[in-house]
């Protein structure tokens, strides 16, 4: 099962792909020194924007996690190895959540899905709950009821 949301239209895209160029093309064009401050500003944007961008594939015996910012990005994790998952409050970005994963062997920095809605990130849940896998929900709007 994939769960991406709607890659094109959430507001980390929408952010990205019409408030940031509007800002760029509305300002006045760069003296010498604004040329570096907008060298530096464009690519920091553009962390921003893809930290945000991560999307869920659920398979039988695995959880792979894509990038639509990076399509290259391709991160697996055996459904086998997969000791807990945790879902967690984004306070600071425009994802719902944030998914962070500790298997045998380490722990993932936290994934944040601005894409999904709220009934991607509860159906994402409730996989991971049938595949017998410890959830913990700290989010209050995600907790079953």
């Amino acid at each position: 099962m994939i769960y991406s949301g709607n890659k094109l239209l959430n507001w980390n895209s929408i952010f990205m792909l019409v408030i940031v160029p509007i800002i760029f093309f509305v300002s006045p064009a760069p003296k010498n020194r604004e040329v570096l401050f907008y060298g530096i500003m464009i690519p920091l944007m553009y962390l921003l924007f893809v930290s945000q961008a991560f999307y869920f594939i659920l398979t039988q015996d695995t959880l792979i996690i894509k990038n639509y910012g990076f399509p290259f990005l391709k991160i697996q994790y055996l459904i086998a190895d997969i000791q807990k998952i945790g879902v967690y409050n984004s306070r600071r970005s425009f994802s719902k959540a944030i998914l962070q994963i500790k298997t045998n062997k380490s722990k993932s920095f936290g994934y944040q899905g601005a894409s999904l809605k709220i009934k991607d990130w509860q159906s994402l849940i409730k996989d991971f709950e049938q595949k017998n896998i410890e959830v913990t929900v700290d989010v209050y709007y995600l907790k079953s009821k």
